[in-house]
């Protein structure tokens, strides 16, 4: 999509504030709407394990185990599913129960004091286009709306074929004014809309390709499965949500809760709109989440996380693991690409647990 080295990326004072705030705001907006109420017969379904059969799981040394168990945040390295993908992985140890997280997981991720999300829309049912009635392109809603309206084959901007050819022929219908970015605006939403049903219907299978241009296509769908692929420790642990992941939405499972949002989020004073599917798993006294950005409109491709709150006799194991594909670091080393994914999602997702940690710990 955008073709930078390593060096220039990571020397980048721009390029860290603003992909901070990203990540940021992707953190903090991954609890929307979700509602934390455990059933008491799914949490007393088994007995707790320990610690350290989780520890075993996620094959951690013994030097880390002995922190987590010190109430420390650690990094935790797992592999990743492409070239493309940046991979970060956090655990820690909170001397509470999943459910009694919640709250704290709520007022740690308020969503409305988020400087970056410019705006955003919930998706109900097989929602309509007035669900995308708050979308506007900001800031800079002109320029933006013209590189749409310019747009081509291996450009900067995530868009399928008929996507490029429709914003094309809009231009051939348009004089450059004011008035574009409001066309450009009700054409996206008609876009976004159809990006919904289509995965809403289809699942991965249903999200359209990006179009690299020279024949070469980018299947989000492609990797977000491998993404997935790639969680072993979950498949290992909740099995269920591994399978809701990949065949979405051929399931049948109790205690499972999904919401679908548009967002638009500035990152280098550019809208970047995304649409996010949230889905939560209550099993066997343990929660899972994940959020799914199955489109982004520039800088990424997909992203996928996924959150578990395990019980053990100690109190809860969070494990949160963080997938992102950009094409800002196609082909380079793993070792560069885990500096890249420590420096600049790490410290976010840090901080994020070491704020739950203190704030549960205090109650």
């Amino acid at each position: 999509m955008i073709d930078h080295s390593f060096s220039r990326l990571a020397q980048s004072n721009r390029f860290k504030h603003s992909s901070q705030s990203l990540w940021r705001s992707f953190l903090l907006i991954s609890i929307l709407g979700v509602s934390f109420v455990p059933c008491d017969s799914i949490r007393n379904a088994l007995a707790m394990p320990t610690a350290e059969k989780v520890f075993h799981l996620l094959d951690l040394p013994e030097d880390t185990k002995l922190k987590i168990l010190k109430g420390e945040i650690v990094n935790w390295t797992t592999s990743r599913a492409s070239d493309r993908e940046l991979v970060v992985g956090l655990v820690v140890l909170v001397k509470k129960r999943p459910e009694d997280l919640a709250e704290s997981f709520r007022q740690v991720t308020e969503f409305k004091v988020i400087d970056s999300v410019k705006a955003y829309g919930q998706i109900t049912g097989t929602g309509n286009l007035e669900d995308f009635a708050g979308l506007v392109l900001q800031p800079n809603g002109i320029e933006e709306a013209n590189a749409f309206l310019n747009a081509e084959p291996g450009g900067n901007l995530n868009l399928a074929k008929n996507e490029i050819a429709a914003f094309q022929a809009l231009k051939s219908q348009l004089e450059a004014s004011n008035q574009s970015k409001k066309q450009v605006e009700e054409s996206l939403k008609s876009m976004l809309f159809a990006r919904y049903q289509a995965y809403r219907g289809k699942g991965l299978a249903g999200i359209a390709p990006y179009d690299r241009g020279d024949g070469e296509q980018l299947s989000p769908g492609q990797e977000l499965t491998l993404a997935t692929n790639e969680s072993k420790v979950l498949r290992k642990t909740i099995p269920l949500f591994y399978k809701i992941l990949l065949n979405y939405p051929a399931i049948d499972a109790k205690g499972f809760e999904d919401r679908f949002y548009w967002v638009n989020i500035e990152v280098f004073r550019r809208p970047t709109l995304i649409l996010m599917h949230n889905m939560l798993l209550f099993i066997e006294g343990a929660y899972v989440a994940s959020e799914r950005h199955y489109y982004a409109s520039h800088e990424y491709n997909n992203l996928q996380t996924v959150a578990g709150a395990l019980p053990v006799e100690e109190g809860t194991v969070l494990i949160y693991v963080y997938r992102i594909s950009t094409d800002y670091i196609g082909g380079f080393g793993s070792s560069i690409k885990d500096a890249a994914a420590r420096a600049i999602m790490g410290p976010i997702v840090e901080n994020l647990f070491k704020t739950i940690r203190d704030r549960v710990e205090k109650d």
